[in-house]
């Protein structure tokens, strides 16, 4: 299965997408690529990054271009020193495939994506505390997966990168907070049986922080009901139906 954002594409976006793939995956912080508007360069490079949480220390960019080239030069900044990025992305691939490993199936009744969201869900609940440090990894998997600490953002890409690891299909949103103004506020859709529905594990495991009761008001919602309590999403996602 294509990686969701990139799969909603044009051609020149797929172009630039997969030359930062491959630069970025051969440890390449500068390199060229097609040239594009840098609004459009940013929104590939903003979806890319949704598309790959496993992928740690992604952070901005910049980008050269002299008059009339038909390619830029792209260079990526990172949260962390190369030595510390192997380290990082070593620590959080050993504990994706601890948590993915501790995953069974056992027949579940209601089949075995919604027994993967379940597990994932729980995960967070059981073993992540909310918490808005300024820290490096708090936008990461790493914070959740390896800290036990995490906000929004880091929080979803790790139900991702979990769901993903057990074969759900599943990305992240990116909206506009509807209670915090100039921020926005991350959640995933996640694929149950084919059929698209909104999980905010962020705000489950707020409510239950504060009730001291695993929580799944924001589990496997319809648009009609996550749209009371969350913006409308940056980038297009499929309308999920009850």
């Amino acid at each position: 299965m294509e990686p969701y954002y990139y799969s909603g594409m044009t051609k020149e976006e797929k172009v630039v997408y997969k030359t930062i793939y491959r630069e970025i995956a051969a440890g390449k912080n500068t390199f060229s690529v097609p040239a594009l508007t840098l609004k459009d360069i940013s929104s590939v490079y903003d979806r890319f990054r949704l598309d790959h949480p496993v992928i740690v220390g992604l952070d901005s960019f910049s980008v050269s271009r002299y008059p009339g080239a038909d390619s830029m030069t792209f260079l990526r900044s990172t949260r962390f020193d190369a030595k510390k990025m192997k380290s990082v992305q070593d620590a959080v691939t050993a504990r994706l495939n601890k948590i993915v490993g501790g995953f069974r199936f056992d027949g579940f009744p209601a089949g075995r994506d919604r027994a993967a969201v379940e597990y994932a869900h729980s995960f967070i609940l059981t073993n992540v505390k909310y918490d808005k440090l300024e820290k490096l990894y708090a936008h990461e998997i790493s914070g959740p997966l390896c800290h036990g600490i995490g906000v929004c953002e880091g929080i979803s890409k790790a139900v991702q990168a979990i769901l993903t690891l057990l074969e759900v299909p599943c990305t992240t949103v990116i909206a506009p907070s509807v209670f915090h103004e100039n921020q926005n506020h991350a959640w995933n859709i996640v694929w149950v049986n084919g059929k698209p529905l909104h999980l905010d594990a962020t705000f489950d495991l707020s409510d239950t922080e504060r009730t001291g009761k695993k929580s799944k008001r924001w589990f496997l919602l319809p648009d009609e009901r996550i749209y009371t309590d969350h913006g409308k999403p940056i980038y297009p996602v499929p309308g999920c139906i009850s």
